[in-house]
C-alpha cells in the first residue's frame, strides 16, 4: 500500500503513549500531526523531533507537530490525553471534527471513554487496550519500557456500523505496535481495569515497585482489592473470579516486579494519576450496584488524605 492509501491521523497528546504512536506511525509511513498546547510550540525547535529509546537504542522521527489553536480539518484523531483531560481536549479542538470523523481514545481506566462516546454519537468513537510500556522523560523524548499487544474496537452504534472497515483498519498496518481490531472492546478495557485496579493505586500510596506488592500486608490488601473488584465487574457483566484475578495480578507483579507503575511515575513527577478512572470509577460502579467495596474505599481516602488524585 502506498502513502497516499493511508489516511492522515491527527494524535492529541504528546505523553508517553502518544509519542510511542506517532513515532510508530511515522516509521510506517502512516502520515500523522501532534496536535499540542501553544506553550509546546515556543519550547520547540523549528523542525521538531521525536525519540524514543528502546533497550539503550535511540531512534529520532522527524514529526510533524502545530498548535491546537491551529484551524485544521481533523477527519481522523486519536487521544492519548491523561482520562480526565480527554474530554476537556477533544472540547478544543471538537470545531475542527469532519462530519465523519473518526476517533480513537487511548486512556487508563474506564469512564472517560465511555462518556466521549455518548457525548459525541455523530462521530465513530473506538477506544483501546494497550499493555505497551512507556514512559516520557521530557517533551518529545520517551523511553519504551516493554512491548506488549493492543488491542482496538467500537464504542458507540456508529463505530460498530463502520466495525474496521474504516479509517481505524490503517492502524493494524503499524510497525512494532502489535494492533489486534476486537468486537468487544469493553471486556478489554475491563480486563486492564481490574489489573491496575489491584496495583497502581497500593503501589503509589507505599512509594514502591510492583514486586514490594507480593509481599505480607501488602499481598492482603491485593487480594482484599481482588475480591472486590471481580464482584463489581461481574454486576457489570464482566464475569471473572477473585481466585482468577489474583493468580493474574500476582502473575504481572512478579513479571514487572523492578517496575515503577505508571500511576507512581505521575506521582513523582508531580502530575495527576488516572487513579479516579480506576479504582474511583470502580467505586461508582459499586454504589450503583449495591456494593460496599470497603478496600477501595479506603484506598481512595487514604490517597486523597496524602492529597494524591
Amino acid at each position: 500500500m502506498t502513502v497516499a492509501a493511508y489516511p492522515h491521523w491527527y494524535i492529541l497528546g504528546a505523553g508517553a503513549i502518544g509519542c510511542l504512536w506517532g513515532g510508530q506511525l511515522f516509521r510506517s509511513d502512516i502520515p500523522s500531526t501532534f496536535l499540542v498546547r501553544p506553550e509546546r510550540l515556543n519550547n520547540n525547535t523549528p523542525s521538531p523531533v521525536l525519540c524514543i529509546t528502546e533497550n539503550q537504542q535511540r531512534t529520532e522521527f522527524p514529526i510533524d507537530i502545530q498548535s491546537i489553536a491551529t484551524e485544521v480539518s481533523i477527519q481522523n484523531l486519536i487521544i492519548t490525553t491523561k482520562a480526565g483531560d480527554a474530554l476537556p481536549a477533544l472540547n478544543a479542538i471538537a470545531d475542527n471534527l469532519t462530519s465523519d470523523a473518526t476517533i480513537l481514545l487511548l486512556q487508563n481506566g474506564m469512564g472517560s471513554q465511555q462518556q466521549i462516546a455518548e457525548l459525541f454519537p455523530q462521530y465513530a468513537v473506538y477506544a483501546g487496550s494497550t499493555t505497551d510500556g512507556a514512559w516520557l522523560e521530557s517533551f518529545l523524548n520517551i523511553h519504551r519500557a516493554g512491548r506488549g499487544k493492543t488491542w482496538l474496537g467500537p464504542l458507540n452504534p456508529r463505530a460498530k456500523e463502520f466495525g474496521h472497515y474504516s479509517a481505524i483498519n490503517s492502524l493494524t498496518k503499524i510497525t512494532d505496535i502489535d494492533v489486534t481490531f476486537v468486537d468487544n472492546i469493553t471486556e478489554k478495557l475491563q480486563e486492564k481495569l481490574a489489573i491496575n485496579s489491584a496495583i497502581n493505586g497500593l503501589a503509589v500510596l507505599h512509594d514502591c515497585p510492583n514486586g514490594s506488592l507480593l509481599e505480607g500486608a501488602l499481598q492482603k490488601q491485593v487480594q482484599n482489592l481482588c475480591t472486590e473488584t471481580a464482584q463489581i465487574l461481574s454486576a457489570d457483566s464482566y464475569t471473572i473470579t477473585a481466585e482468577r484475578l489474583l493468580e493474574t495480578v500476582n502473575h504481572v507483579l512478579k513479571v514487572t516486579a523492578e517496575n515503577i507503575n505508571s500511576s507512581l511515575q505521575d506521582v513523582r513527577n508531580n502530575r495527576t494519576t488516572e487513579l479516579n478512572w480506576i479504582n474511583g470509577y470502580l467505586l461508582t460502579r459499586a454504589q450503583k450496584h449495591g456494593i460496599a467495596a470497603p478496600a477501595h474505599k479506603q484506598l481512595i481516602q487514604a490517597l486523597a488524605d496524602k492529597d494524591i488524585h
